[in-house]
Formats: C-alpha cells, structure tokens, sequence
C-alpha cells in the first residue's frame, strides 16, 4: 500500500510516483481504497520480501477513453478505468476548482461584487465538478442570481479572462438551470445591449434563448 505522489495530467497523459518498500507490502491483495494502516496490520500479513530499502517508482500513461495505458519496466500494461471522472486536456486535480471557499465570499457579496470576486468565483467552475453535487448546485444558483443583479460585470470578466477560465463548462451551466424561477428574460434584455466582445455576449446569449 502506498500513496500515489507528484500527480500530473497534461492532455491525455498522466504521470505519477509510488515509493515501494517491505512495510508496504503485503501478501494478499486487498480492496481499493482501503487505507486504514491500523485495520490494515491487523487484517492482512505483511509479504516478507527479501528487499527492505524504500525505493520510488516513477510511472507515466497514457487515457484513451476507458483505457489507461501505463508504461511500467519496459512494457506497457493496460487498465480499464473503473470511473469515468478523467477528463482528457485538463489538470484534473487542479486544486483551485470545485473549490467553496469563493462561492462563500461571492454569496455574502452579492449585492457589492468586486471583479475579483467574479475572477475568483468563475475560476472555480470546471468539468472535474460534475461529481461534486453540493458545488455544482450552489455554483449554477450563484452564476444565474449575479447575471441577474450585474450581468455586465460578470461578462466583462468573462471576456477578460476567457483563456484563463473553463468556458465550457460555464457555458453548460448556463443551459442548465437548477430552477424555473430564474428570469431568463430579464437577464437577456440586460445582456443585449452591453457594449461587451460579441463573441463572448452572443455566447451568452445563445446559451439563455434556448432556455425559453
């Protein structure tokens, strides 16, 4: 058993570090995700191997679609994904996503937002979300009531920063509303006339006249 170190994906690759050593082997295979050491020594029997010395292992791989490919002694081996929470071209552990710390401060601000709370607040939104129930239905409520009180400013950073933020999957969550109450309308009639980049208000835009 060990803890997977120095994780980074980049497109469709992944690359990881386990460390190995005898007071992490075991002689029976036990079930993923089982991480209680104490539970662990008391259950299963350490595999006497006839190596002590704690060495790492650098690994990397490669997704292509439920497959994951990992280069490993000289030979590739393949694994089929057992969850599909692995989203190609993305750092799918991206520490500043999913993240409510910001929605907090968006909420309590509300009425008085700061671009930075925007930048802050559509930072967080991202794919990878899409398992976090709690996030994701804060997050669509919260985008909605800002486009409602102050469309221009949450445009204005939208257009600003568009390489830097998850466009996509803002976008998604613009054509998915969590509620019927939203006004659609209203919101559509302040977009309209902004002087903001076309392509980022009709973006927008389209996203909210399919909703009618």
């Amino acid at each position: 058993m060990s803890r997977i170190d120095n994780l980074t994906t980049k497109g469709d690759s992944i690359f990881f570090s386990v460390s190995t050593g005898y007071n992490q082997c075991y002689s029976t295979r036990f079930p993923i995700g089982f991480a209680d050491t104490t539970e662990l020594n008391q259950t299963f029997e350490k595999w006497p191997v006839a190596y002590g010395n704690e060495q790492t292992i650098n690994y990397s791989g490669r997704l292509d679609g439920l497959k994951l490919y990992i280069e490993m002694f000289g030979e590739t081996r393949t694994y089929r994904k057992t969850r599909n929470y692995f989203h190609p071209g993305i750092d799918n552990y991206d520490p500043t996503k999913c993240k409510t710390e910001p929605l907090l401060t968006f909420s309590e601000n509300i009425n008085d937002l700061s671009e930075q709370m925007v930048l802050d607040f559509l930072s967080t939104f991202s794919v990878i979300c899409e398992a976090n129930a709690e996030f994701s239905e804060w997050s669509n409520e919260l985008l909605f009531k800002a486009l409602s009180n102050n469309p221009e400013l949450v445009l204005k950073v939208l257009n600003s920063n568009a390489n830097k933020l998850d466009t996509v999957n803002i976008y998604s969550e613009l054509e998915s509303p969590l509620h019927d109450l939203i006004p659609i309308d209203s919101i559509t009639t302040k977009i309209e006339p902004l002087d903001i980049d076309d392509r980022i208000k009709n973006s927008v835009l389209r996203r909210l006249e399919s909703l009618k």
